[in-house]
């Protein structure tokens, strides 16, 4: 077996070791919440598979780290890193993690798409036990959004919980409608003492009135914003997906380090290093500033390719 395939062997055995044992620790736990929940036992299996499965997409990082440690550990056990580190050269190395490294700067690119299909599931699961918690239809137009939201749609008592309306026109809200008390027939929504906020005013409303018709016509809606802008390439999607590209590189060749060799290395330092590295992805991304945004998250790259670049050298 070549270096090459033996790594790959090690790293995908450790990821193999550290996905079934971050598993079986978040679905136990997050079992252990969802059984107060008065669903169907199947469905709660199903909804802690999908919670799951939310907190591995929600910090990819987490387990590149967690793998990493225990691919370390694997090799320094039968003193195999001392080997490899003779054998292999650093742009090899870099070479040989490129896919691994791709693979889950995508996940990261595409993270937010992907906890929101996870999460129409698990509506669509709570929707089949005929409960829904929170529905929210957002309706859009030139400079003007409104939301219609429903608290605790239930669908045997053909009961809202509780109904709100906002608009919005220019990023301040012009009119809104509150409701405690409604009512669903024949697919349409009803209101009784409606509170409605009008030219900074509110009015009270004991009329019933009648604020959704087909109320199915709205389901496709569900919490979607369909803003065509998002799917366009941007410069700031390229300067992210660099920023995770570097992230992991750096993570990766900082495991990889000949100063791992040493007995004498100073642990604590590299854990702390680690940190740091793992905070610094998970928050830098979502600092958005009123001015200059771009430059501070261009500059936020720049310190990674600095670092990157430092850790080259010094290999």
């Amino acid at each position: 077996m070549t270096i090459k395939k033996y790594i790959i062997y090690k790293f995908f055995r450790s990821f193999l070791i550290s996905s079934m044992f971050s598993f079986s620790i978040f679905y136990i736990f997050s079992l252990l919440a969802n059984l107060n929940e008065s669903y169907s036992f199947s469905s709660i299996l199903y909804l802690t598979l999908l919670n799951t499965l939310q907190i591995f997409i929600y910090v990819p990082s987490y387990m590149m780290i967690l793998t990493l440690a225990i691919f370390i550990i694997f090799l320094r056990t039968n003193n195999e890193f001392i080997i490899l580190k003779e054998y292999l050269k650093i742009s090899s190395f870099l070479i040989l993690i490129t896919p691994i490294i791709l693979f889950f700067s995508i996940i990261e690119m595409n993270k937010n798409m992907i906890l929101n299909k996870v999460k129409n599931l698990q509506s669509e699961l709570i929707d089949s036990e005929d409960l829904e918690n929170l529905d929210i239809f957002i309706d859009k137009g030139e400079n003007r959004k409104t939301y219609t939201i429903l608290k605790k749609l239930d669908k045997k008592s053909n009961e809202i919980f509780e109904y709100f309306r906002i608009e919005i026109f220019s990023n301040s809200i012009v009119s809104g409608e509150y409701s405690e008390s409604a009512t669903i027939r024949e697919n349409d929504v009803s209101l009784n003492n409606l509170i409605i906020f009008d030219n900074e005013n509110f009015i009270q409303n004991n009329l019933k009135t009648k604020v959704l018709k087909s109320l199915s016509s709205f389901s496709n809606k569900l919490g979607s914003d369909n803003n065509q802008n998002d799917t366009k390439i941007s410069y700031e999607k390229i300067n992210k997906f660099i920023f995770y590209i570097l992230f992991y590189y750096i993570i990766s060749l900082t495991f990889f380090s000949k100063k791992l060799i040493m007995r004498n290395i100073n642990r604590l330092s590299l854990l702390l290093f680690i940190l740091c590295l793992f905070f610094y992805c998970i928050l830098i991304p979502t600092i958005s500033l009123s001015f200059f945004n771009s430059y501070f998250h261009i500059i936020a790259t720049i310190i990674f390719l600095v670092t990157f670049i430092k850790i080259v050298k010094y290999e």
